[in-house]
């Protein structure tokens, strides 16, 4: 077994994980607080399958692709994640915030779907094929910095 092989099976173990966490919250569901942590629970999920697609990619148009949908989640994970926590906390966020902070994450997950056709959220993007898998080297845009 390659060092590939493991890393690729920890992966799939990941994403074994977080499924299993989805399932648990679901059999333990009694409020609000739970809907935001499942969520915040799916989007990990998306992401960690996207990084399984990025590390299985054979060429640039398919890492492209993957990362593409890995973004899907790493976009949402920590805005559900934060709904979840000011909910456990019991800090109330006003809805005018939540509103903007999804209309913010929907157009940066719109800028991340043209790449690369734009400088926006990657500045340059470039695949590197040494190494075990392939590699998305990249300068990051203005809209990487404001979802960061």
């Amino acid at each position: 077994m390659s060092l590939r092989d493991i890393v690729l099976a920890m992966q799939c173990i990941c994403i074994i994980g977080v499924f299993a966490e989805s399932v648990v919250i679901v059999k333990r569901w009694k409020n609000e607080l739970h809907l935001y942590l499942l969520l915040s629970s799916i989007a990990l999920l998306l992401n960690e399958i996207g990084t399984l697609l990025e590390l299985t990619a054979e060429t640039g148009g398919e890492l492209i692709a993957a990362l593409k949908f890995a973004y899907f989640g790493r976009v949402w994970y920590v805005f559900f994640l934060f709904l979840f926590v000011a909910e456990l906390t019991r800090v109330k966020v006003p809805k005018v915030l939540k509103n903007i902070l999804i209309l913010i994450h929907m157009a940066t997950y719109g800028v991340i779907l043209t790449i690369p056709h734009n400088g926006l959220y990657y500045t340059n993007i470039e695949i590197q094929t040494g190494g075990m898998f392939l590699r998305v080297v990249h300068g990051n845009g203005i809209a990487h910095h404001i979802l960061m």
